[in-house]
């Protein structure tokens, strides 16, 4: 039983880090344009 523990575990672990690694990515690749001009005028 302790396989299916490890492999839950292992899941959540990879679910984790795929989250932070999209959250990383979506950071980097910031927007050229992220403000329409709005506020500067």
């Amino acid at each position: 039983m302790n396989f299916f523990v490890g492999a839950i575990l292992v899941a959540l672990l990879a679910l984790a880090i795929a989250t932070v690694v999209l959250g990383v990515i979506a950071t980097l690749k910031m927007p050229p344009k992220p403000e329409n001009g709005d506020e500067q005028r």
